[in-house]
Order: C-alpha cells, then sequence, then structure tokens
C-alpha cells in the first residue's frame, strides 16, 4: 500500500506543478478535456480528500497534504470555473 500512496502522490505533485503559475489551460484541462470522454480530475480529487478524511493516519499525511497543495494550485485565481466546481462537489458537508 505504501508504494501506492507514493505513486499516487507523486502524480499529484506533477498535476501541481503544471498549474503553477496560474496555468489556466492546464487548470481548465483538468476538468473538462477537449476530446469526446472527458474526466473530471477535480471531482477526482475532491471524492479522494473525502476518503482521505476518514482514513487519517500518521504513515499517509504525506499523500494527504499533497492532495491538499494540488488542489490548491488547481483552483487557485483566476480560474474561477475550477472555484464554482469545487464549491458544487461540497467538500465538506
Amino acid at each position: 500500500m505504501a508504494g501506492y500512496m507514493e505513486k499516487v502522490t507523486r502524480i499529484l505533485r506533477f498535476i501541481q506543478l503544471l498549474c503553477e503559475n496560474h496555468n489556466r489551460e492546464i487548470q481548465m484541462i483538468l476538468q473538462v478535456q477537449p476530446s469526446g470522454k472527458s474526466f473530471d480530475f477535480i471531482q477526482y480529487m475532491v471524492e479522494m480528500l473525502r476518503r482521505y478524511h476518514r482514513l487519517i493516519r500518521v504513515t499517509n499525511s504525506k499523500l494527504g497534504m499533497q492532495l491538499l497543495d494540488t488542489l490548491i494550485e488547481v483552483i487557485q485565481g483566476p480560474c474561477r470555473e475550477n472555484q464554482l466546481a469545487f464549491c458544487r462537489y461540497k467538500v465538506l458537508d
């Protein structure tokens, strides 16, 4: 399981770095891709956060911190569409 969490943490870091400096084009692609079938990474990361919240452990804290850092970078302004999507998915009920 530790190997899996490390891989997910690295992927999240990669996504975070792609969105650095408010890279709006990448931020928007994470919600809707121009191809026929789209995958909403924001919704997926919000669901990951919900699940992580129930499983917080010292051993997976690095994953949790990276998840938050990535979400922050993905919704950081001026990307209003991602901010609205983040709110729409109700991170906290």
